[in-house]
């Protein structure tokens, strides 16, 4: 089957090319934007292709200008002021947290769970407690004292947003 002249997303197939890939061939194309590649005719077929790239890089621009435009007034103001990232503090523990809470450790050489919060790109050491729950609870503690505000904000920006972007 030759799809020479035929399009696919916006991708004009130009020719067949005798270059293959185990049954399938290459073909020449021409994207819209006036860029020529080679593609594997499996490919254009399943609908996988429809661009040199292009697309993807326009797709990728939209989504990133529309996050930019509704956070750059905001939450990327706030991210300096308070020289922290908002969403940081938001999400929940890492994948690797052993202890079950963030910032908290075992420290195996003493034998203690340390606590710690990362606050305007420092750590902040916060104790070293012989049970874990005294750790939380210093944790829990400087989370309501350092995060609490910046998180107020950051949701007060975030319904503004919200409300702009539904109007």
């Amino acid at each position: 089957m030759d799809l020479t002249g035929k399009t696919f997303g916006k991708l004009k197939v130009l020719e067949k090319t005798t270059k293959r890939y185990q049954y399938n061939y290459f073909y020449l194309c021409q994207c819209e934007c006036g860029k020529k590649i080679l593609i594997l005719d499996k490919s254009l077929t399943s609908g996988n292709t429809k661009s040199c790239g292009c697309l993807q890089k326009e797709k990728a621009s939209e989504i990133g200008t529309k996050n930019i435009e509704s956070n750059s007034n905001g939450i990327l103001t706030l991210n300096k002021k308070y020289n922290t990232n908002i969403s940081s503090i938001i999400n929940k523990k890492p994948k690797n947290n052993a202890t079950g809470t963030k910032g908290i450790y075992f420290n195996k050489a003493r034998s203690k769970y340390e606590a710690y919060i990362q606050i305007h790109n420092k750590r902040l050491f916060l104790g070293r407690f012989e049970n874990k729950k005294d750790a939380i609870f210093a944790r829990k503690e400087a989370e309501e004292k350092y995060f609490q505000p910046m998180i107020e904000s950051y949701n007060s920006i975030k319904t503004t947003i919200k409300k702009e972007y539904y109007e």
